[in-house]
Order: C-alpha cells, then structure tokens, then sequence
C-alpha cells in the first residue's frame, strides 16, 4: 500500500500546535473562522489561491491593507487577504500596515488564535431538528415520562397535524398502546436519540401500511400485528410522508426512497424556508464551537441544494462536505448516484460531496449490532448485516472506480471486520493509492483486526462521547449484559488502535451528543469508559485528544493537508 506518512497517528494537518501553525503558514489559502460572543464567521469562500505571499516583516510600499485583521490574539495577531493569511505578527505591526478604513478588525481580547476544529462526523439534519423547538424533547424519560411529555406539547401545539418526539432511551417494553395513550387520531411517534428506532401509534401504522406488515424490521406482537416498534430507517421509512417537516428532513438523509415516496416529500415553499431556518440555526450552533467546517454523513442531492442555497444568501456559517448516503436498495442506480456525487467532489470547495456513506449494521441496543460471538443476553443472534458481502463488495468497487471516498457504519465487531475484508478485497483488485477510506464508530473490535487499520491505511473514526454516561454513572446493567465478559476490554479502544498504527479521527456525531470539543476532548483524557471497572487504560494525552478530535482533520480525509495549499483557521475567544 502506499505510505502516506500518517500512520499511527491523529488526523492533523502539517501543525500541531497553533503557534507553529501561524507563523508557519503565511499565504496559505484559509477558512478564518471568529468566535466572539458564542458565534463564529467564516471567511474566505474557496481555498487552492496561490497568489500574493504577503509580506511578514518586511517595509516599504509592499503591504496592501487586508481584509479582516484579528488584533491581540495569543500567540500572535493576523491579516487575511482574499483566502491568504499575509501577515502574522504583533497587533501594533498589523495595524500599522495592514489595517485600512475598510478592514474588518476582530479584537481577540487576549484569547486564542489557532487551527480551526473540524467535526468529521455530524448528521446537521437531525440536528437542525433537534434545536428547531418543533418536537417533543423526551430525553432520559421512561415511559411514562415520554408519554407525559408528548400529551404536555400535543397540547401546546393543538394546530399540529402530527406529533413528533425525539431524543428518546430504548424502552424495551414502550409499544403502539403507549402512544395511543398521546392521539387515536393524528399521527404520533417517538424517535430515539440516535435513530436507529422509532415507535409509531397503531394510527400512523395504519396510514403507512405496516400493521399489518411482514418485515424483520417491524417485529409483530402476539396479537399478530406490528407492536409499533420499527428498526432502523428500513423499517420507519413509511412513515415519513405522514410526520410533516420531519419526514421532510428525515427523507433527504437517504438515496434510495422510491421516487413516487420522495415525490411526496420534496422541500418546496414554506416548508422549505422552515427548514433552511432550522439548518442556518443548526449551523450556526456549530460554528459557536470554534468549529469552521463538518462533514455531514448522510445526505441526498436535495440536502445538498440547501447549503448551496444558504451559501448564495451568505448564510453558510462553516464549510459542508456532505457524504452521499448509499444503502443496498441503491445498488441498481450507483451509477448515477456516483456521477453526480464525482461533479459535486470538484464544484464548489465550500460545499462539497465527493464521499459515500454505507451501513453495515445497527446498534448494540437492539442486537442490529453484527457482531463475530452470539450476543451474551441473546445466544440466538449476532446480529445481520444491512449488506450481503457480494453486493457491498460490488458498490465499493464502483465508488472506488469513480475516485470517489468511502466511509462505513460498523458498531460490532462483525461489521468492522466485514467492512475491513471487503476494502481489502477492493484495494488488491484495483490500483495502488492514496484512498483515505474510513470505518466509522468501532464500538467493538476483535483483536485480530486491530492491526489491519494501519495495514491497510484505512482511518478509524471514532466518537468519544459514545462511550460516556450522564455524569459519569454507570452503563446501565442490561447494557453490559449484551457482551460476553471476555469482550469488555474491546470496547471502545482508541488507545489499542492508537498504540496499534492506526490512523485515528475523532469526532461528535452531533446530535446523538453535543458538538463541543471541550467535551470531547475531556472524555478522551480524562475517563477510560464508564462500562465496567479495571479495563485497559484508553486514554490519551491532551495534545493528541486537541490534534485529532476535530482540529483539521477534515483536511486530511479531503486531500486538503497543506500540500494541497488549505489551511483552516479559528479564533476561540475566551
């Protein structure tokens, strides 16, 4: 395989810390983010400019006035030009030559003036509607709570045609009755935190035809019909015309509705204003966190004209690198699905494709995890994969034919040595190069596989925040139970990957858990796991928590490292 020169390493680009990296990195094509206040503007629209190197140190007529300055930063002050950073210095030199009647001047105030933070993995539409105030928050509430608190905004919002909550705990024993309890009459249902579960009343399931339904997604009751739980977006997918807004978004997360459903679900007129609102917000929410760009790790092409139609407002707060969701009903129109995520790698550097996105499996809540050993709580299953292997094996190769990159969703450890077998498969049938393939999560991994990420130069990007409970508490026992003992010590282990030469990413995967990189960045040097006690230390020192969770990281997996002339920048103002 060829080198890259990144093994065994975070994901940083060419700095590693922000003093080298400004004084460093003068003409340097940049994305200068500003937080003041709690938000942050981006400047700059594109990168790959070559042009003018400033002019560091140096007298005479030679300066041109920049067009943003940030004065009294730690370490240093900087003017920007265009996309170039031409100067890096004291504040009292920059204003001098660099500062006219027309610069835009940011007093840092004695605060940080660093590398930008990337989050490498965030889903912007469910975030969008997590902060949009348009859906019932049940977080952490038992059923009786989630009911509660369904019945307390149905009320509040009696105009609603639907009612939708979000955030929810896997409630094992939570059913279509439950919310029959909140309507009989109007679509109801509950999502969990992370999606991979909804709940729908016995009214909604009738409307989407899936009471009566023969699905290994839709499980069925002893009654003979769906108990209204539904796994996994292939299982709720019908449901989306019949949730509003909601469905709306959720919709243009995936590729492979049928068209007569997504026909039903175009963003148009005043749903549409609604929805750039609560992503413009969502967006922005982002950016507070010193964050200058995301990559969104599901989309569609409509999701996609979003932020090209924020962008042309002057609304578009961070860069967007949206990945194109690619499921096994997608496999008949690859094709063109590939050609048009291949014209978006190339078009527009501020919002981008260029990535394809696979699910594997599910997660370990509702044994969807593929796993290598039989579930400890439930010896019949191991969990399925989402994909059979000649299938994803044959998308893979054409994703890699179109040049295009690749990350997949493995929680189990089944699923991340499917994912690993099958890129192996398709890097010796193809050429020798630089791919920057992903696995995503790894929540569980067999020791055997931990050394096959540096062999085969595949990136594990992992989300810290995952392995964390609520202040600290324990996982919840029925949790711990789904892994035979002997397996604890391969959860969550960055470390052993670290220690092992993998390449390493870390990320949010907001808004299953918050974007801020403080929290981040502390559960990765500061707590093992709150699974059981006396496992394998996987911590890691600060400097290696800051380099690859979130700070240009971004700029590795899209070949935009320094060689490539891009540079990301924030001031974080305390």
């Amino acid at each position: 395989m060829m080198k890259s020169g990144y093994r065994g390493s975070v994901l940083v680009a060419g700095c590693v810390t922000a003093a080298f990296l400004l004084i460093a990195c003068l003409a340097v094509a940049a994305t200068l983010g500003v937080q003041h206040q709690q938000r942050s503007v981006v400047l700059g629209a594109r990168g790959g400019d070559h042009g003018d190197h400033g002019d560091h140190g140096n007298h005479g007529n030679h300066y041109k006035y920049a067009d943003v300055a940030i004065l009294n930063g730690v370490p240093n002050s900087v003017a920007v030009r265009g996309n170039k950073i031409v100067a890096v210095g004291s504040a009292k030199s920059i204003r001098k030559h660099y500062v006219g009647d027309a610069t835009v001047v940011y007093d840092a105030g004695g605060g940080l003036v660093g590398p930008g933070f990337f989050d490498n993995h965030v889903h912007t539409m469910q975030g969008a509607l997590a902060l949009s105030g348009t859906l019932a928050y049940v977080y952490g509430a038992d059923e009786a709570g989630c009911v509660q608190i369904m019945l307390d905004f149905a009320a509040a919002h009696p105009d609603d045609a639907q009612v939708v909550a979000q955030y929810a705990f896997y409630l094992a024993n939570f059913t279509r009755h439950n919310l029959d309890l909140v309507s009989t009459t109007k679509p109801v249902v509950m999502f969990t935190y992370d999606l991979h579960q909804a709940w729908a009343n016995t009214y909604l399931l009738q409307l989407a035809g899936l009471l009566n339904a023969v699905s290994e997604y839709v499980p069925l009751g002893a009654d003979g019909l769906a108990t209204g739980q539904l796994y996994e977006v292939s299982g709720y997918a019908p449901l989306m015309p019949f949730i509003g807004e909601m469905g709306m978004m959720m919709a243009h997360k995936l590729m492979f509705l049928p068209e007569s459903l997504r026909a039903q679900l175009r963003m148009t007129g005043t749903a549409r204003q609604h929805i750039l609102n609560y992503l413009e917000d969502d967006l922005k929410y982002i950016a507070s966190k010193g964050i200058t760009s995301v990559h969104v790790m599901d989309g569609d092409w409509e999701q996609l004209s979003l932020y090209d139609q924020l962008e042309a407002e002057g609304r578009l707060p961070v860069r967007v690198s949206m990945a194109a969701s690619i499921y096994e009903p997608d496999l008949p129109n690859i094709d063109k699905v590939l050609i048009k995520n291949r014209t978006r790698a190339v078009r527009n550097p501020k919002v981008r494709s260029g990535t394809c996105k696979f699910w594997l499996d599910g997660v370990f809540d509702t044994h969807t995890a593929y796993t290598t050993e039989p579930y400890a709580d439930m010896p019949s299953t191991r969990g399925k994969p989402l994909w059979t292997m000649d299938n994803y094996v044959a998308a893979l190769r054409a994703c890699d034919d179109a040049g295009l990159r690749v990350a997949t969703h493995t929680i189990g450890d089944g699923a991340v040595r499917m994912a690993l077998d099958a890129y192996e498969q398709v890097f010796e049938e193809n050429d020798d190069r630089d791919r920057r393939w992903s696995v995503e999560h790894i929540e569980l991994v067999h020791p055997d596989d931990v050394p096959r990420f540096e062999d085969l130069e595949v990136v594990a990007s992992m989300q810290p925040m995952h392995a964390a409970q609520d202040n600290g508490a324990q996982w919840p026992a029925e949790y711990i139970a789904k892994f035979p003992a002997s397996r604890y010590d391969d959860t969550f282990a960055w470390r052993t990957l670290l220690d092992a030469g993998a390449t390493m990413a870390w990320s949010s995967d907001w808004p299953v858990v918050d974007v801020d990189v403080n929290i981040g960045v502390m559960q990765l040097t500061t707590h093992r796991q709150n699974f059981v006690a006396g496992l394998t230390d996987q911590r890691v020192d600060y400097e290696t928590a800051v380099d690859g969770h979130k700070r240009l990281t971004e700029a590795y997996e899209r070949w935009s490292e320094p060689d490539h002339k891009l540079q990301y920048l924030s001031t974080l103002l305390h």
